[in-house]
């Protein structure tokens, strides 16, 4: 018996870590109160009801309460330009599972930063998976009509897109000289200053494509002076990785 026991407990075990639903994505979404008010928001477009009940897709849904949090912080700052990512901005047009993590992706909606899709590994080995800023707490495997499948990620937090203020996309040089007409809110000069410096501007002015890891701080502050402690080779070098 307590062997029996034990066996139906790890099939209990393995059905769950592996949770797949024959409902469809949009139907998953109708009846979670969780996800409630970013399902009012797909069904503003049509064509997403569409993808979400039909075809191959991703979607990175925000619970309730971080959607209410972004509206709060517009109330009381109506200046603020911060305004709610269009649903569409939340969908891929594809299936993709953890193991594809990490990668950088573009989402449904046309004109707009990539998403990235990273891993980060805890103590004991247990892994997070976040989508940009936002963490993802939950997930579910759905098959669409036609038989695609479809995955749901919940996340924590609104997605923060880059929404550059300029017409041109910016050269990191440029980026690092001049961050809040890109619309970049937080602070990199220390790391700018450390650029002038070390003379470095070139490094950041290359042609090609390469991907660019700053850290943030005030020139004032004191993460300008841990900053300086470190090499030029760690400080540049390092955060460069050509593509």
């Amino acid at each position: 018996m307590v062997h029996f026991i034990n066996f139906a407990c790890a099939i209990l075990f393995a059905s769950l870590a592996h949770f797949v639903t024959s409902e469809t994505l949009y139907e998953a979404l109708s009846k979670d109160q969780e996800l409630s008010e970013f399902y009012n928001m797909v069904n503003r477009e049509e064509v997403l009801q569409i993808l979400l009940d039909r075809r191959d897709v991703t979607v990175f849904a925000p619970i309730n309460s971080a959607l209410r949090k972004h509206k709060a912080r517009k109330q009381e700052d109506p200046k603020r330009d911060e305004s709610t990512p269009m649903p569409s901005f939340y969908v891929l047009n594809l299936s993709a599972q953890k193991h594809m993590f990490p990668m950088a992706i573009t989402p449904y909606l046309a004109g707009v930063a990539p998403l990235y899709l990273s891993v980060k590994e805890e103590e004991r080995k247990r892994k997070e998976y976040y989508v940009d800023n936002a963490k993802i707490i939950r997930q579910a495997e759905h098959r669409g009509t036609e038989g695609k499948t479809q995955f749901l990620y919940v996340i924590d937090e609104l997605l923060e897109p880059y929404k550059p203020i300029s017409g041109q996309p910016p050269t990191a040089l440029e980026l690092l000289k001049q961050p809040s007409i890109y619309g970049l809110k937080e602070t990199i000069d220390a790391f700018a200053s450390r650029v002038t410096s070390e003379r470095e501007k070139e490094v950041f002015s290359r042609v090609g494509n390469h991907t660019f890891f700053l850290p943030i701080g005030s020139v004032d502050g004191a993460s300008s002076s841990k900053l300086q402690e470190i090499d030029t080779w760690v400080s540049f070098k390092t955060r460069i990785t050509p593509q």
